[in-house]
């Protein structure tokens, strides 16, 4: 992300069961949605990484299922809103 100059990144295919909020040693948050038991084999998940800028700016979160996560930052000029959606390949069959 630093090298790239990229404050905000989505994230597909996490892997991760449930959801929180991690602290990476770069100083970089993740912020991941995944699915809710042990027993789905650690497939789909979402997540959004923040350099420590936009991560300052954080009001709220919200993980909406292991597909779906939005996050909104405080802004003075506009509403912005971080949002990622996982979309099904080929071949995956639909859950929805």
């Amino acid at each position: 992300m630093d090298k790239y100059g990229v404050q905000v990144l989505g994230l597909s295919e996490v892997g991760w069961i449930a959801f929180g909020k991690v602290t990476l040693a770069s100083g970089h948050e993740l912020l991941y949605s995944g699915q809710s038991s042990q027993d789905d084999n650690h497939r789909n998940g979402v997540g959004i990484m923040l350099t420590k800028k936009p991560n300052r700016s954080l009001m709220k979160w919200e993980p909406i299922n292991d597909r779906i996560l939005r996050a909104r930052p405080e802004s003075l000029n506009y509403p912005v809103l971080y949002a990622n959606k996982h979309c099904r390949t080929r071949g995956e069959r639909s859950v929805l």
